[in-house]
């Protein structure tokens, strides 16, 4: 076509002969060392010299640029000038082209071409400048955030050291004030101790002397003065020597006290994470308010009709915003807003009705049923683990990404057991239950909150029979309420700590277990959509309540 017979018109202005032997055929090289345009014969000739052999040789064109003015505008087939571009065939034309080949093409003169490329060329600088102008102040903003970080550390280090300081000057001043008062009590009780061994040593001298005295005079009497004597003497004299009592006193005790972390932290201070906004547990007057507040003001925010191919079962947000919902025979993604499906990903024949959903900390999706799948963020299914004939549940995910569901061995059997597994599919352990397990999450601490019943064959749950119990990674009972009510089907943890369940039917009504203290002082509370029934729900990074109803999603304000 036309543009390669510019290209050939191109290679000709390049070419005029070879440097060595002046052959104006096949000068096809250009030794970029020695400066020098070679026909074939000569680039091997000048690869056999010593000198020469590690030269650098490329393509004429590559090596040799193009002058502007040796470059022919013309087409070689009509010699005429370029003066148009097909759109459409991409490539230069000239007015005879146009009327022959390219009568019904999409086809601009050059000029509008190069205005147009200018204007979009400067477009795409000025969006560029823009980000780099962008840029520039996120760099300004991230040194004064830099700055003001260092100035605040610097800060709040002089302000530690200032009250360490001042706590050991108390503590030396409180030491010492405790040395005088050790030193005053024991100078009291010595001068109470010499002041009893003055008396002792009184009363010791009065019995030498009347003892030596009655031994002196007992060698004088005769045998007839000698019994009155001896009488007189025990009953006068040495009866009268009365017997001194003497108190020692008892010494102060002392004892050496222990370091008090949770003291020394309300003395100095301590750093309060600002991702963990949930109140403290001691203040539950205030936990109080807000569930008052939120139970009576429900704020739903929008609610959406979610155009998917087949019905919800279960929805899980992930952490980069997007919701992962559970449908039967497919998993999908979809935005924030709900306003785009970003995947549809088919489900594994045991997988057909995806009800128990989890999300990953990278942002992908468990989904179990007859084992677990996971499925990327990009829209791709791996198929993990497949633990048929057991029958697996509920699933949670650990901060570690670790799995956990609960299955059970046969179709009939009651779920009695947790698996948990690494995000690649290898089992950890086995975590196993009394009673049989109707749901569970993971609280905060990472604990195991499970809702059990006792079920009679059939797998039908007895009356009054629930359970909400806490449970450790070995299995040991932390704690447990008895008599539960009502049994839930589906739970999940909240940021707070706290616990929102569903029902084992399908209603309208959230419970929701408040986090204060162990089980048994916990407050269980619920509230009522305005709804159908309620399928899942789940919370969003954005502390906002998804409640899912099939094919429609709810988003209301939650605890705010």
């Amino acid at each position: 076509m036309a543009f390669a017979s510019t290209r050939k018109g191109a290679h000709d202005a390049v070419i005029k002969s070879c440097d060595l032997c002046e052959d104006e055929e096949n000068v096809n090289w250009f030794c970029k060392d020695c400066d020098q345009k070679l026909c074939d014969r000569c680039k091997k000739t000048h690869l056999r010299t010593a000198t020469c052999k590690h030269h650098r040789l490329v393509p004429i064109l590559e090596g040799v640029p193009i002058q502007k003015a040796n470059v022919s505008y013309l087409c070689e087939e009509h010699n005429k000038q370029f003066l148009f571009f097909c759109r459409t065939c991409n490539e230069i034309i000239c007015p005879v082209c146009l009327s022959m080949f390219h009568r019904k093409h999409n086809v601009t003169d050059f000029r509008n071409l190069q205005s147009e490329l200018q204007r979009k060329l400067e477009s795409a600088i000025k969006v560029k400048e823009d980000e780099v102008m962008q840029i520039t102040m996120d760099i300004v903003d991230l040194e004064k955030c830099v700055n003001q970080s260092r100035d605040t550390l610097t800060e709040r280090c002089t302000i530690i050291d200032d009250r360490v300081n001042a706590i050991n000057s108390a503590v030396r001043e409180q030491g010492q004030k405790l040395k005088e008062s050790l030193k005053t009590a024991t100078d009291k009780q010595i001068k109470e101790v010499e002041g009893q061994k003055e008396k002792l040593e009184g009363r010791k001298h009065e019995y030498d002397e009347t003892i030596q005295t009655i031994r002196q005079e007992i060698t004088l009497q005769s045998v007839t003065t000698l019994n009155p004597f001896v009488e007189t003497s025990i009953y006068t004299k040495l009866h009268s020597l009365k017997p001194m009592t003497c108190s020692i006193p008892v010494q102060d005790r002392f004892s050496i006290g222990r370091t008090n972390e949770d003291l020394i932290s309300e003395m100095i201070g301590k750093i309060d994470s600002q991702l963990d906004t949930r109140e403290s547990n001691h203040d539950f007057k205030k936990i109080d308010i807000r569930y008052s507040k939120f139970l009576s003001t429900l704020h739903i925010v929008d609610t959406h009709k979610l155009d998917l191919k087949t019905d919800c079962c279960s929805i899980c947000a992930s952490p980069d915003g997007s919701i992962w919902i559970g449908g039967v025979g497919f998993v999908y993604k979809v935005s924030s807003d709900c306003s785009t499906i970003l995947h549809q990903i088919p489900a594994r024949e045991s997988l057909r009705s995806c009800y128990y959903i989890a999300c990953l900390q990278s942002g992908d999706a468990v989904v179990s049923a007859s084992g677990f799948d996971r499925f990327t963020s990009d829209g791709r299914r791996i198929e993990i683990t497949n633990l048929s004939p057991r029958f697996t549940f509920d699933i949670a995910v650990t901060e570690y990404d670790d799995i956990a569901v609960s299955y059970r061995s046969l179709f009939l059997s009651p779920i009695k057991s947790i698996l948990l597994f690494s995000k690649e599919g290898r089992q950890l352990h086995n975590i196993h239950s009394e009673d049989s397990i109707d749901s569970f999450c993971l609280n905060k601490d990472g604990k195991y909150v499970i809702c059990t019943s006792v079920r009679e064959i059939f797998g039908n749950a007895k009356d009054n029979s629930s359970c909400l119990t806490t449970l450790n990674d070995s299995g040991t009972v932390l704690d447990k309420i008895h008599n539960f009510k009502p049994t839930l089907r589906r739970m999940i943890c909240d940021r707070y700590g706290n616990i929102l369940g569903l029902p084992g039917h399908l209603g309208k009504e959230v419970y929701i277990i408040s986090d204060n203290g162990e089980l048994e002082e916990r407050k269980v509370r619920s509230f009522t959509v305005e709804c159908d029934s309620i399928t899942d729900i789940c919370i969003d990074r954005d502390n906002r309540l998804l409640i899912l109803m099939d094919k429609k999603l709810i988003v209301a304000k939650y605890l705010e």
